[in-house]
């Protein structure tokens, strides 16, 4: 510690005794500590994990290396890390050691937040700042009515509507804060003996939900009929309320078949959405790159063809020699045609000398074939574009001249011959200010930003390949003929020629250089392509032409038509209906399968030996009933019992198209009889939200109150398994991902009342944020639960972190393995119906502080406990974990808070509170 640091610390407020350590990887190639060099970082272990996996590798190496040696001890099976490979891909400095506090400060905030920060000594006068913030009383609230029945506000819980379903458990609790009475779609929870067998929803014995059904083999938690699907699920129990098998043969995802031949059955079939899906291979919205067809007739079919890479669909032509549609070298052949294009991207159709085809590296160079710029733009394996590019110069270029060591194909950084960069990339985004890639074209401008968010090197166009191609001495963006990346000539262009005009000489509503003639030659008419022409190609005419039309990506376009299998004309699943008629369309956007309604699931439902789209009953998929009088869906009051169709009790329980008054008087609003005596009945009674409200007369609402979210205390449950202690996760920018999109991660966020606290770090000069927690999805049954499943499935996740949680140590060089990791369920919170809710996640936090009991978070307080903490870095790729234990004998009041400003504005506006 260096003098000046000494004197401040002499004054410095010790309002806690803080005790722990820290362990801190700082990464050498984004650090701005290592960066800047003030650090004394001589006695640090430094380890790099850049390199290929050593052949002397032993077990308990520093870097996470992707193999089968190194076995984790807390888990075996565990052959390589599974959970923090943080160190893969760059070098570290590991600084570690034990927390001696030279300052600590702990407040209460003006928001009645605990909040506490100590400062540590590195040396040099360095300073470790960390600070961590919680709400005392945090519990996310839902605002309601005072006097709502789905909630026990004074006593104990009842079924307020006679349904025999209680509060989180009544289905009127998911959608509202009143038990109202039964549930149309819920066969336990419609008010009626579905099975015959004497007993009634929540009094018959299968029925363990309102969500399940009156059919014991529909609600056992079994799969029945041994098709892999089971109970709410088996579209045997959708359709007639038995699993018995009686649909399994109906659809190729529910038939046991391998119907595509890719070795995977039904739901083990990831083409596969459901049991009624019936196309094995699985039909795909608008997937023109993953159809085997050559969409766009240029010649190369999916991933070959290079639209697949810069616009996700086959498009038509590009500047490439081998992709333009031309015969370039006059030998009658042209493109994918022509013996000398044997990849798309070839700026060339001439003959090579076959050294561009051997396998071999025929120049020594590191690059092979179809990688090597010589053969891409040129004849041969010749080393003639050899240094003209970074990573294609025999030079370590890396970190201005001082090298790592690796040079062109050898180093990793380097992706094609053509990069114009040997650096790692951290920070070569498409948003940053510059030319990251030195191609001469930034951001939008760099055709890398159509492909990724990367600005990478060269593309091999001849106004994107780092080359003089006219002998001018002006390459690329600086060349004046280069009116785009995109151009395949650096030809000039005169300035009288229509290509620079600003004007659609040829009026297929392209301009200059996004015309493709200029692309290709020197004139807007050069280029004739179906996105070009001038006419409505498609054969749904649309009125729209060329640049006008959505349906075009450019004008070397050669498809018109929609890119969307619910506007092709085609039956696509097999289902007998088409596009708007098929109601796969409304919910899924594209044509999938046979589905829950009479007229599009494959059955006779009607007996009359018409099934679906053959049925005349049927006039859409969408229809619930194959018979033609259908008293339940001609719009006509029947029985004039006020309910219409599906909202009449005959029509949605019984499903005969029949509308008869069959089930009347089984609740207050279907009766004929003004129960509440205001002068209107049943339907016409607006307390009647349904012919199954159990009352004509609806609770009074009182003024809005917060409530728990979930009827439960989550500070209470986080807490069950501490002894002597309330955790409280620091879970500030937590996310949960699409569990629907594994594969394309969309992140849900989420919302600021969930964030229980946070925390914040600065490592010398580099910054620190926590690690968000993540969520572990647990794909259990929404609309009939299993508790037993559930247990086990969060026990999974639990069985997980103990071999996580050590692998820090492990394999990360730390002296410390005391890191944990918590697992909380979420089995506790009221289900909801939805199959990614947040009750069928399983929460994985890295981050808490935990309070011991007997402690008083207020000002005048004393506090003890414990915390952890798991951190990144803000701008850099460095990691720390710091733990520690705290006792706090008197907590301040925070000298610099202010009013809170929204409840100002609430007396302002006398707004009722409700937080």
């Amino acid at each position: 510690m260096n003098w000046i640091l000494l004197l401040s610390a002499g004054c410095a407020p010790q309002d806690a005794t803080i005790a722990g350590s820290f362990h801190t990887w700082l990464a050498a190639s984004s650090s701005a500590t290592v960066d800047e060099g003030d650090l004394n970082l001589k006695n640090a272990d430094h380890f790099d994990c850049t390199t290929d996996v050593p052949e002397d590798r032993v077990e308990g190496a520093l870097c996470p290396w992707i193999d089968d040696e190194v076995v984790n001890p807390n888990n075996e099976e565990a052959t390589s890390p599974e959970y923090f490979t943080f160190l893969y891909g760059d070098d570290y400095f590991l600084k570690e050691g034990s927390l001696d506090a030279w300052r600590s400060e702990a407040i209460i905030t003006y928001e009645g937040d605990f909040q506490l920060t100590f400062h540590h000594d590195l040396g040099n006068g360095q300073d470790y700042r960390v600070a961590m913030v919680f709400d005392p009383e945090f519990q996310p609230t839902e605002c309601i009515s005072e006097g709502a029945t789905c909630y026990a506000l004074d006593g104990e819980p009842t079924d307020d509507d006679g349904d025999g379903w209680v509060d989180g458990l009544d289905p009127d609790c998911m959608t509202g804060a009143f038990e109202v009475g039964y549930n149309l779609q819920y066969a336990c929870n419609d008010g009626y003996d579905n099975d015959g067998d004497g007993n009634t929803d929540a009094d018959d014995a299968d029925c363990t939900s309102p969500w399940a059904t009156e059919n014991g083999s529909c609600s056992d938690s079994e799969d029945n009929d041994g098709d892999g699907m089971q109970d709410a699920n088996d579209f045997d129990c959708v359709e007639h309320g038995d699993e018995d098998g009686a649909t399994n043969d109906l659809y190729e995802c529910s038939n046991g078949l391998d119907d595509d031949g890719d070795g995977d059955i039904d739901q083990d079939d990831s083409a596969c959405g459901d049991n009624q899906d019936n196309d094995e291979g699985g039909y795909t919205d608008d997937d023109r790159c993953g159809d085997d067809i050559d969409n766009d007739e240029d010649g190369w079919v999916d991933g070959d063809d290079p639209d697949c890479d810069f616009f996700d669909t086959e498009a038509g032509w590009t500047p490439y020699a081998c992709n333009d549609g031309v015969d370039n070298d006059g030998d009658t052949f042209v493109d994918a045609d022509d013996a000398d294009c044997w990849m798309p991207t070839r700026m060339t159709e001439e003959a090579d000398d076959g050294t561009c085809v051997d396998g071999d590296d025929n120049d020594g160079d590191g690059w092979i074939d179809e990688e090597d710029p010589d053969c891409i733009l040129g004849t041969a394996e010749d080393d003639t574009y050899f240094g003209t590019w970074a990573c294609n110069d025999g030079l370590d270029n890396e970190d201005d001249g001082a090298g790592d060591g690796d040079m062109d194909a050898e180093d990793s950084h380097c992706k094609s011959a053509m990069q114009g960069t040997e650096e790692s990339g951290t920070s070569n985004n498409c948003e940053a200010a510059g030319d990251e890639d030195g191609d001469g074209w930034e951001n939008e401008l760099d055709p890398d930003c159509l492909l990724s968010n990367k600005e990478k090197g060269y593309l091999g166009f001849a106004c994107n390949d780092g080359v003089d191609n006219d002998g001018d001495t002006f390459v690329d963006a600086d060349d004046v003929d280069c009116l785009s990346p995109w151009r395949a000539s650096e030809e000039e262009i005169d300035a009288g020629t229509d290509c620079t005009n600003g004007t659609d000489d040829d009026g297929d509503g392209w301009v200059d250089a996004d015309d493709g003639g200029c692309l290709l030659g020197d004139f807007e008419a050069d280029v004739t392509t179906v996105c070009s022409d001038g006419a409505d190609n498609e054969d749904t005419v649309d009125g729209l032409i060329d640049a006008d039309d959505t349906d075009c990506v450019w004008s070397l376009d050669e498809i018109e038509e929609a890119d969307d299998l619910c506007a092709d004309g085609y039956d696509n699943d097999g289902d007998g209906w088409t596009d708007a008629f098929d109601p796969d369309c409304a919910t899924d956007g594209y044509e999938v399968g046979f589905s829950t309604a009479a007229c599009n699931d494959g059955l006779d439902n009607d007996l009359d030996g018409n099934i679906d789209v053959d049925d005349d009953g049927c006039s859409s998929g969408g229809d619930i009933l194959e018979t033609v009088d259908n008293q339940c869906g001609d719009n006509l009051d029947n029985d004039e019992d006020g309910w219409l169709d599906l909202d009449d009790p005959d029509c949605a329980i019984l499903g005969d198209g029949v509308e008869a008054n069959q089930i009347f008087g089984l609740t207050e609003c279907n009766d004929g009889t003004d129960n509440d005596g205001d002068g209107a009945t049943d339907a016409v009674d607006s307390d009647c939200d349904s012919a199954v409200d159990t009352a004509e007369a609806k609770p009074e609402a009182g003024d809005p109150i917060a409530v728990e979210l979930d009827q439960a205390n989550v500070l209470d449950k986080w807490s069950e398994d501490e002894d002597g202690a309330t955790i409280y996760y620091l879970n500030a920018g937590a996310n949960q991902q699409n569990p629907v999109k594994p594969d394309d991660p969309e992140y849900w966020y989420l919302p600021q009342e969930w964030f229980s606290g946070y925390a914040h770090s600065k490592f010398a000069a580099e910054e620190f944020d926590i690690f968000a927690p993540d969520f572990e999805y647990l794909w259990q049954d929404s609309q009939d639960p299993d508790a037993d499943a559930y247990e086990a499935a969060v026990q999974e996740v639990r069985d997980a972190a103990f071999g996580w949680q050590a692998e820090p140590h492990v394999f990360n060089g730390s002296d410390w393995d005391g890191y944990e990791i918590k697992v909380e369920g979420n089995e506790w919170r009221v289900v909801d119906q939805v199959e990614a809710g947040l009750d069928n996640w399983a929460e994985v936090h890295h981050n808490f502080v935990r309070i011991n009991d007997g402690s008083n978070l207020e000002v005048g307080g004393k506090a003890t406990g414990d915390f952890q903490l798991f951190m990144s870095g803000y701008e850099a790729g460095s990691y720390m974990i710091v733990r520690g234990t705290f006792e706090v004998p008197e907590i301040q009041e925070e000298k610099w808070g202010y009013d809170s400003l929204e409840d100002d504005l609430r007396e302002q506006n006398n707004t009722p509170v409700c937080e």
